[in-house]
C-alpha cells in the first residue's frame, strides 16, 4: 500500500519553498493550520501585496500593517512587492511608506512597487540606500529628495524605472552612477525638472548585459533622448 506524506510532515525548508509560490495572504492562511508554523509564519521569505485583491484601501492597509509587525525583521526579506491602485491621502501614504521603510529594514534583496493610479504616490527616498536590494523595479512613483548624492546601492544588479517622477536630475545622474554591479537597466517615461534633450547617462560597460532603450515622451519635464555612454 502506497505511503502518504501529510503537508504537517514536511521539512520546514521545503514548506518554505511552497509558501513562497503563492500568495502572501494565502501563506498566512496556511500557517495558521499548525502552531508548528507560527515562527514560519513570522519570517516569510516573500512578501505581496495587491490592493486590488480588497474591498478598501483602509482594509489593505490594515492587512499590511498586521503582516509586518507580526514579521520577525531580523530574518531577511527576500522579495517585496507592493501593488497600489488608488490615489493616496497624505495620512495613508504615510502609513504605505512605514511598510515600505519596514520591509527595507529586513534586508529586503528584491524590491517591486507598482503604482497604478493617476496620480504618481511619493515613496521615501531612502529606498536607495539600501545596500542589500539586488533587484529594484518601480512604475508610476515619485521620488523627491533634496539630496542629489543620497544613494547607496552597491548590490543593485536589476534597475527598472518606469513612469517614474525624480524631483532632482542630478540624483537621477548620482543613482545610474552609483550602481557598480548593475546588469539589466530599463527605462521607460521617467522624468525629471530641467532635463535636457541629451541626457547622458554614464554606465559601467563591463557589467552592463541587458539595456532596456529608454522611450521618449511628450511630457514637459521628459528626458526626450537618452544617451548611454560607456565607462
Amino acid at each position: 500500500m502506497a505511503s502518504h506524506t501529510n503537508i504537517t510532515d514536511l521539512p520546514d525548508s521545503v514548506f518554505e519553498v511552497i509558501l513562497s509560490l503563492v500568495p502572501v495572504k494565502k501563506a498566512v492562511a496556511i500557517c495558521l493550520l499548525s502552531k508548528r508554523w507560527n515562527h514560519i509564519r513570522l519570517s516569510l521569505p516573500s512578501l505581496e501585496f495587491d490592493e486590488s485583491n480588497f474591498s478598501s484601501i483602509h482594509s489593505f492597509l490594515q492587512y499590511v500593517d498586521t503582516v509586518m509587525r507580526l514579521r520577525d525583521d531580523s530574518e531577511t526579506l527576500k522579495k517585496f512587492h507592493l501593488i497600489l491602485r488608488s490615489i493616496c491621502s497624505s495620512e495613508n501614504l504615510k502609513k504605505i511608506n512605514t511598510q515600505i521603510n519596514a520591509a527595507l529594514d529586513s534586508k529586503t534583496e528584491h524590491v517591486e512597487i507598482y503604482d497604478h493610479n493617476a496620480c504618481n504616490n511619493e515613496i521615501p527616498s531612502c529606498i536607495f540606500k539600501c545596500n542589500t536590494i539586488t533587484v529594484l523595479k518601480l512604475t508610476g512613483v515619485k521620488v523627491t529628495t533634496t539630496t542629489p548624492s543620497f544613494v547607496d546601492l552597491p548590490s543593485l544588479k536589476v534597475l527598472h524605472l518606469s513612469n517614474v517622477i525624480f524631483s532632482n536630475l542630478e540624483f537621477v545622474y548620482n543613482l545610474l552612477y552609483s550602481c557598480p554591479l548593475l546588469q539589466d537597466l530599463s527605462l521607460k517615461y521617467c522624468f525629471a525638472p530641467h532635463a535636457v534633450r541629451d541626457w547622458i547617462v554614464p554606465i559601467n560597460e563591463e557589467s552592463l548585459r541587458n539595456l532596456v532603450p529608454a522611450y521618449a515622451s511628450q511630457y514637459p519635464f521628459s528626458l526626450e533622448e537618452v544617451i548611454i555612454v560607456f565607462n
